[in-house]
């Protein structure tokens, strides 16, 4: 049962990541639409910041698939 609690923990997790990664690929997009030069301060944090979260989620998503293999495969 704790594995059901932690695949649910780490699709939590994945979902608000999902939605931060969101958030800054919208900021980004926000900035280029406002034409701020992209060698700037604040393009530069805003990607970077972007960046972060991409591998962030991409980490949560490969540790939550290898969770649920885990869950379905002791649930047969």
């Amino acid at each position: 049962m704790e594995n059901k609690a932690d695949l649910i923990q780490a699709a939590s997790l994945l979902f608000q990541l999902g939605n931060e990664v969101e958030n800054a690929r919208q900021n980004l997009k926000d900035l280029v639409e406002s034409g701020v030069a992209y060698e700037s301060e604040e393009m530069l944090f805003a990607l970077h910041s972007f960046q972060q979260l991409e591998c962030q989620w991409n980490k949560a998503e490969q540790e939550y698939l290898a969770m649920r293999e885990i869950v379905m495969n002791s649930t047969k």
